[in-house]
């Protein structure tokens, strides 16, 4: 579908009303992507974030989510997929939290997956645990996060 939407703007196609925000700008093929996904599957689903970058992915997920009741409904959860090691595993699921928190999205949950095995999980779990209870400096000084009206 982003190969479709590429395709489209570059050749000069005639680009459908839907594919332009609010204010007349062109939507990202990311949030297109999320756009239609969330509308295939109104009973709920699951998006993938870190396909282009998480930070991107979560802004993208929540503008798409935001752009109508049902796609809201939709959405259930947001997947992370890239293990690099499982502190920054952590990190990037309190930025998840954090940007769905900040924009209204606290039902919607957040699923870590990728080479894990259970010895990896179990570190995962204490690592949160220790957040949980002794909120270290990569917590309190963790990236920026927006609000959705911030961004659009």
């Amino acid at each position: 579908f982003m190969a479709f939407v590429s395709y489209a703007v570059k050749s000069g196609q005639k680009i459908p009303k839907s594919w332009y925000d609010e204010n007349g700008n062109l939507k990202h093929g990311e949030r297109l992507c999320y756009e239609y996904w969330l509308d295939k599957h109104p009973k709920g689903t699951t998006c993938l974030v870190d396909t282009i970058s998480l930070e991107l992915g979560m802004i993208h997920l929540i503008e798409a989510a935001l752009s109508s009741p049902r796609r809201k409904n939709a959405l259930k959860m947001a997947r992370i997929d890239s293990y690099v090691d499982i502190p920054d595993f952590v990190r990037r699921a309190i930025f998840a939290r954090r940007m769905f928190d900040a924009n209204g999205l606290q039902d919607k949950k957040i699923v870590l997956t990728g080479d894990l095995n259970a010895a990896r999980a179990r570190e995962i779990n204490r690592i949160f645990a220790i957040i949980v209870y002794e909120p270290s400096e990569y917590v309190r000084n963790p990236k920026c996060y927006w609000k959705y009206n911030q961004i659009r």
